[in-house]
């Protein structure tokens, strides 16, 4: 699990977590696996279950980063 968030960049090639819902970039996902999930879906070690355990179908992202932005600036 990594210390600090890690925000993508970008909303090409976006992926949520199947059991946690947590959405980061793809690459993330491979190099640093679920940050709430790693300890039993282990995708670091597994990328080949990206597939399996994430999907790019979700809803509901561009909102929670709006709001974020919003706490951060005010």
């Amino acid at each position: 699990m990594t210390s600090i968030a890690s925000v993508p960049q970008t909303a090409r090639q976006l992926r949520a977590c199947l059991v946690c819902s947590l959405v980061k970039h793809s690459d993330q996902f491979r190099r640093e696996g679920c940050d709430n999930c790693e300890s039993f879906l282990q995708l670091k070690f597994h990328p080949e279950r990206l597939s399996e355990c994430t999907t790019t179908s979700f809803d509901g992202y561009e909102k929670q980063i709006h709001l974020l932005l919003f706490v951060i600036i005010n």
